[in-house]
């Protein structure tokens, strides 16, 4: 638990840090870029904290907040993939695939049963029911392998 707390504390830091600055009046493509891919390194982190809790036998009625967050991000994600932030139209890393823009149904189909999923568990979290908990955070992980298969390059 105390990486739990540590790791929120830097996020609170850094956002009263961010406060703090005068926000930018638009974002570059190459700033949604880094946004969404620290984003999803954030969720990919809650996501395995959130397995390796459910299996270490933590209440899963303590693991609302982190299933409500994980919610939240599926949520936003299809946002973070506007037009001009494909690997060609930026010079930051981006392993995203064309076939985001070029199949947008394809995409908007995976991100919302992402989303349906991690609804799933936020909701599964609140009725303290650890086995389909623990069989729900594999449905996410397995939602996310699929999603980036077919829409990002490079290894899982």
């Amino acid at each position: 638990m105390r990486i739990r707390t540590a790791g929120f504390c830097a996020i609170a830091v850094a956002a009263a840090a961010s406060a703090n600055a005068q926000a930018p009046s638009t974002v570059s493509p190459a700033q949604a870029v880094l946004a969404r891919q620290a984003a999803m390194g954030m969720s990919g982190g809650i996501l395995t904290y959130l397995s390796k809790a459910a299996d270490a036998g933590v209440e899963v009625k303590t693991l609302g907040y982190e299933a409500y967050t994980l919610d939240a991000w599926a949520k936003a994600l299809p946002s973070l993939f506007p037009t001009g932030t494909a690997a060609a139209d930026v010079k930051v890393r981006n392993r995203s695939k064309p076939e985001i823009w070029s199949d947008p149904s394809g995409f908007a189909a995976a991100a919302n049963a992402f989303a349906d999923s991690t609804a799933r568990l936020r909701d599964i979290a609140k009725q303290n029911d650890a086995g389909a908990f623990k069989a729900q955070v594999k449905d996410i992980e397995n939602r996310c392998n699929a999603c980036h298969a077919a829409y990002r390059s490079g290894p899982a």
